[in-house]
């Protein structure tokens, strides 16, 4: 099995315990966790099996290959789009109101740090990239956009951490 397909069977084990256990928070951190780990499988796979396995909806955006040749620049940033919004998007759309704030702060704080691992990790490969030069300008507003998400991102694990309800709304707000 791969790493891959073991993850899946690890968060949809963490998602069964939460449901048995009737716990709110981990149920959203449990499908959240399955879902970007099942889009992490489906995205490695071949364009045809990715097709096939598909999530309602995802599959031009995780399948499909729109931008020019393997290798060029424009094809590593559709794949460095793609993998950072697998990791963000099931997870940044997961806060149900119905969370207390126990629950909400343990959520944030499960959730919000593989949203800032994954923004920081997009910051990296973004920026360790060369792009032609008809793209520099296109690349720094991306890069710019991406430190952005990076550093919200990495101000709502702080106030996650301190509680700071007000804060936190600002700044998933701002997000």
């Amino acid at each position: 099995m791969t790493s891959s397909g073991a993850k899946v069977l690890e968060y949809s084990t963490q998602l069964s315990q939460a449901l048995e256990d009737q716990d709110l928070g981990g149920m959203v951190v449990g499908v959240a966790n399955f879902a970007v780990s099942y889009k992490r499988l489906v995205l490695n796979a071949s364009p045809k099996l990715c097709s096939a396995l598909g999530i309602a909806g995802d599959q031009e955006i995780l399948c499909d290959v729109n931008a020019g040749e393997p290798g060029s620049y424009d094809a590593k940033v559709e794949q460095l789009i793609k993998e950072f919004s697998i990791e963000v998007l099931p997870r940044g759309g997961a806060f149900p109101p119905a969370l207390t704030g126990d629950e909400r702060f343990k959520t944030i704080a499960a959730l919000n740090k593989g949203i800032e691992i994954a923004a920081q990790e997009a910051e990296r490969k973004l920026g360790a990239l060369s792009p032609p030069e008809h793209r520099t300008d296109d690349h720094e507003i991306l890069l710019t956009f991406v430190k952005g998400i990076s550093t919200t991102a990495t101000a709502i694990t702080v106030a996650g951490a301190e509680r700071d309800d007000t804060e936190v709304l600002k700044l998933f707000a701002q997000s």
